[in-house]
């Protein structure tokens, strides 16, 4: 089916995303407990812009709906990153570490819109697709600087 910006499916995609990474949650953790928090980091960082760069160089809603659900996927792994920084971190400097997650969150709300509306047109001449496509360009950043982190494994529950 052909996506036309005059489609009445605009929250559809949206609510993909968060329902995606609700149900994404608990099964990360699962997940990153096994193949630790780096691996589990890393692979999440493979997930969902590309397709969605493409889907909507094509105007293909439901190749779209299917990239909102893998940023869900992200995202759900995601929410876990202030637990491994703590995790990481000494002692002593633990609050300041997950500081610096939750500031790096507040950052990506502010720069984030800005940089879709600055790379909106960027590529195929198609709205927002230069938007995914840098989004891209993040999660192949954030893949290499996880490749040199040092993030411990959680400690067992006591």
């Amino acid at each position: 089916m052909r996506w036309r910006k005059t489609s009445r499916r605009p929250a559809l995609p949206l609510a993909a995303q968060y329902i995606a990474a609700m149900l994404t949650s608990i099964p990360a953790v699962m997940l990153m407990d096994r193949i630790g928090r780096k691996a589990g980091f890393m692979i999440a960082t493979l997930f969902g812009a590309t397709i969605a760069t493409l889907a909507i160089a094509r105007s293909e809603f439901w190749f779209y709906l299917l990239a909102t659900v893998l940023i869900g996927i992200f995202n759900g792994f995601g929410s876990y990153f202030r637990f491994a920084a703590a995790d990481a971190a000494v002692e002593e400097k633990k609050s300041r570490a997950i500081f610096y997650i939750m500031a790096g969150g507040i950052v990506a709300a502010s720069v984030g819109p800005n940089m879709a509306n600055l790379t909106r047109d960027w590529l195929y001449g198609v709205e927002f697709a230069g938007s995914y496509a840098t989004v891209v360009s993040f999660y192949v950043l954030a893949f290499f600087i996880m490749a040199f982190l040092k993030i411990p494994r959680p400690l067992a529950a006591v």
